[in-house]
């Protein structure tokens, strides 16, 4: 079907019509069809040319003729059941849903009217059947998806271990390096704090302040030096002769 305004064009795909038939074994009054099924609401019920109609209009075209639709059709000896599938839905499904529809108007006449059982199960069967297979094959291919993400996500997941490991190696190193980089820090502070004379002079002082002796530790904690820096100065007041070491 194609609907044409102006220069645009629109084209609506007719959906599918599938079928399939019962057949009834017993004799039926089809008014008493008529006045129990029309009363349920799952179906329009009418009755026309001594056949019974039973439909359900899900859907219209542009020119509001039925689009979407099932119909079951008692007339005679058989039920015939027609319905349309959709272009983006699955066929397995519809042919279910209209079965259980069936099902659901049969029960309510199951004592008006009877249809062959055996053909019947068979019909339920084999639908079910279909569908199943068809999320069987889903299910596989979800599957091998969710294997193909599960083998990604530990892969990605021992590299974030790796990648922690290797950044917790790399603080404590950072760490050390900034103890390192501070001590060095504090040294050239010291180095620069004073020059060699400077310290000369104030170590001369100390010294004549304490009966001619000097505590290095505690001279150090006094000026803010490191011990090591007033070592330095002592070794070069003792190798020019300022000072001599207590034997």
């Amino acid at each position: 079907m194609q609907e044409q305004s102006g220069d645009n064009q629109n084209v609506v795909i007719q959906p599918k019509i599938e079928s399939f038939t019962l057949d009834i074994i017993n004799d039926y009054d089809i008014n008493q069809l008529y006045s129990r099924l029309s009363t349920h609401g799952l179906y329009n019920a009418a009755i026309k040319d001594n056949a019974l109609y039973l439909y359900k209009i899900d859907g219209y075209d542009l020119q509001k003729r039925p689009f979407n639709f099932s119909i079951f059709i008692i007339n005679g000896k058989q039920l015939q059941c027609t319905y349309t599938i959709q272009q983006d839905t699955s066929p397995k499904m519809r042919k279910l849903n209209v079965i259980k529809d069936l099902l659901l108007s049969l029960e309510l006449v199951d004592d008006l009217l009877k249809v062959d059982t055996k053909k019947l199960y068979d019909l339920v069967a084999s639908s079910i059947s279909e569908v199943l297979s068809g999320i069987s094959q889903q299910y596989s291919v979800l599957y091998n998806a969710y294997d193909a993400l599960l083998s990604d996500y530990k892969e990605v997941k021992k590299q974030l271990i790796d990648l922690k490991k290797s950044n917790d190696q790399l603080a404590t190193e950072a760490d050390e390096l900034r103890k390192q980089n501070a001590e060095l820090s504090k040294q050239l502070s010291d180095l620069n704090k004073y020059s060699d004379e400077a310290l000369m002079a104030m170590i001369e002082d100390w010294i004549r302040a304490h009966d001619g002796s000097i505590d290095i530790m505690e001279f150090s904690k006094t000026y803010k030096l490191t011990p090591s820096r007033v070592e330095q100065i002592l070794n070069i007041m003792v190798a020019k002769g300022y000072i001599a070491p207590i034997s």
